[in-house]
Formats: structure tokens, C-alpha cells, sequence
């Protein structure tokens, strides 16, 4: 839902879009605080729309009447980063987390936290990664980690575990302590948002979609306001995941520990990585869809700070004038600016 600027009373009221809370404010410090258009629309979730009601007396007021204030639309926006193939793709992705990281300046009372996937789709931006920190481009000694999920009824030492999978692409391989390695499990799952929280949130996170667009292992039907819980998977997760299993469908865990759609939007930036012909619904959906919670992947339309980057061939069902407008709006794409 969109509102516009208003006032309420002599007051105002603040609504940002990484929280239905709202804060008064007087007058001067409104119009003093900078880089904030007190034109620019309000975007509210169905979450935000029932307080800001209650605020303005328990009903909705014109525009004239209720006075909101958000994140500006020259900052919030969703970026889509388009590369011909899968290795330019995740080029990008580990040139991005390595500025973003950087650019923090991380210390050891001030970690850099980053939300971490697992897949198909991650394996080359990790082995970036591990280029980049024995090329002495960064270091992740100050770096905090959160793992999306792990599966259920098969223990970390199986090869397919994700924590073996994370070790073998990135951990062992960086210099990255193991006390500041977090991977959800069913010893850890009930306080994993709160362990998140106790370290300031999330900075980027990192992930992945599948074909039928959920994220991390939040399937069609997921809550978008779901947090860290165990997940049954569905059939065609577990056939898409059967190729890492020898193809052997019975193989393949039926269920898993995976962080929720709202852990995910709760981090400050979103940065998604896709590629193939077999993503190219989900991407259409992610950027062109509604938001529904049977393409969980669509929540991150609400995010402030989203990135897209995606190969050629997941743009096959975007609509031509939706990648014109992305690729024309981008510029020069060479190298992963902080634009946002």
C-alpha cells in the first residue's frame, strides 16, 4: 500500500520500512534531517497499515491528515545485476561481499555479519572468496556467519551435510575462527534469531532461490513472517536435491532446520544469486510477481536494500522492457558499486 505525507495533529509520525514501530517527531527535526523527501510516498506493509491506523484514532485519514515517514525512494530500491553467464555472475557476488566487507571495516567489537547459503548456486562465489583472501583482498577475521539451513536426520560429518559443505567451499579454506561459525541445528534452532540479534543483526545475506522460489528451505506456503524452525520439504525440493545424493531420491532428507522468511528481510541488505533456465520463473516472480507466500522469494520485493544477480538465461521470462529498464538503470556494470 502506498500514503503520502499527511499530518497528524502538530506532530509527526515516523514509519521505517524495517519496522512497524512508530516514533513522534516535532516539526523541526523532520524538515532538518537530511536526505529525506517529505514528498516521496510511503511504502507500508499489512503489518505497518493497522498501527499507523490506530495511531491516527483508529482509522484511516487522507493524506492530509496523517503525517508518515520512511526510508526515501532514491535509497530504497531493488537492483538487478545481469552478467552473461554463471561465472560473471558469481564474480560479481564475491567482488560485492568483498567491498561490502571492506568498506565495514570490521573489528573484533564490531563484526561484519553475513548470512551464508548453501546449493548449487553459491559454490562459485565462495571459491572467489577463497581466491580473493589468498590473494590478500580480505579477511574474514572479524567476520560473524550465519548459516540459511541444514538438514534433518543425517549427521554434520555426512559429506552432504551443509555444514560439511561449508567447511569444504569456504571455512576451512579462510581465516575465519570457528567460535564465530553459526549453522542452525536442532540444538540451536529456537534461540538462532536471537543469537542473530544479539550480534546487531545481519549486514548482508547472501542467497539462493529455488525453481519453485522459495528461499533458503522455506517451500511454497512458507508464513513471509516466519522465523528459524524445522521445515518438511517438499517433493520437488527433495528431487531437485536427489542430484547430490547420487540421484538417490530415498537419500535425500525429508526435512530440514531452516532461518524464516522474516529472518531473511530482516537483514540489512539482501543480495540473491540465480542462474540458468531453470530459475527463470522464480526471477520472474521475484521482480515482475505479487507478493504471495507461494513464491516466498516475493517478500524481498518489500526489502529496502535487494540485489539480483542473475545470468542471461534466468532473465528468459522477465518481460524485455523489465531488463532494459534494469540493465539502463545500472550503467556501467564492471565493478560492484555500493549504490544504495
Amino acid at each position: 500500500m502506498l500514503l503520502r505525507w499527511g499530518q497528524l495533529n502538530s506532530k509527526r509520525t515516523a514509519a521505517t520500512s524495517n519496522s512497524s514501530r512508530l516514533v513522534e517527531q516535532t516539526d523541526p527535526p523532520l524538515r532538518e534531517a537530511g536526505g529525506w523527501n517529505h514528498r516521496a510516498p510511503l511504502r507500508l506493509s499489512r503489518t505497518d497499515l493497522p498501527t499507523a491506523c490506530k495511531v491516527a484514532n483508529r482509522r484511516y485519514h487522507p493524506p492530509s491528515q496523517v503525517f508518515l515517514r520512511a526510508v526515501p525512494i532514491a535509497i530504497a530500491k531493488m537492483r538487478l545485476i545481469i552478467r552473461e553467464n554463471k561465472q560473471q555472475t558469481s564474480l560479481w557476488v564475491a567482488e560485492y561481499i568483498v567491498h561490502r566487507i571492506n568498506a565495514f571495516k570490521p573489528s573484533k567489537d564490531r563484526p561484519f555479519v553475513l548470512g551464508l547459503p548453501t546449493g548449487s548456486s553459491p559454490e562459485l562465489v565462495y571459491a572467489n572468496l577463497v581466491k580473493f583472501y589468498k590473494n590478500g583482498r580480505v579477511s574474514f577475521k572479524h567476520v560473524v556467519t550465519f548459516n540459511m539451513d541444514e538438514y534433518v536426520g543425517i549427521p554434520t560429518s555426512h559429506p552432504q551435510s551443509y555444514h560439511s559443505f561449508m567447511f569444504k567451499h569456504l571455512f576451512q579454506h579462510v581465516d575465519i575462527p570457528p567460535s564465530q561459525i553459526h549453522i542452525p541445528s536442532l540444538e540451536n534452532y529456537q534461540q538462532y534469531d536471537d543469537l542473530i540479534a544479539k550480534y546487531g543483526g545481519i549486514e548482508l545475506f547472501l542467497c539462493g532461490v529455488g525453481s519453485d522460489g522459495h528461499i533458503a528451505f522455506n517451500e511454497p506456503g512458507s508464513s513471509l513472517s516466519s522465523k528459524t524452525r524445522i521445515k518438511t520439504l517438499t517433493k520437488e525440493t527433495i528431487m531437485a536435491n536427489a542430484r547430490f545424493f547420487d540421484g538417490n531420491i530415498e537419500a535425500v532428507p525429508k526435512s530440514a532446520i531452516t532461518v524464516g522468511v522474516k529472518t531473511v528481510i530482516d537483514a540489512r541488505e539482501v543480495v540473491l544469486i540465480a542462474d540458468g533456465r531453470g530459475k527463470a520463473e522464480a526471477v520472474r516472480q521475484a521482480l515482475e510477481g505479487s507478493i504471495s507466500h507461494m513464491w516466498t522469494v516475493t517478500a524481498l520485493q518489500m526489502h529496502p536494500k535487494f540485489v539480483m544477480a542473475v545470468d542471461e538465461a534466468a532473465t528468459e521470462e522477465l518481460r524485455v522492457k523489465t531488463v532494459k529498464y534494469f540493465k539502463e538503470i545500472e550503467g556501467d556494470q564492471d565493478k560492484p558499486k555500493a549504490k544504495l
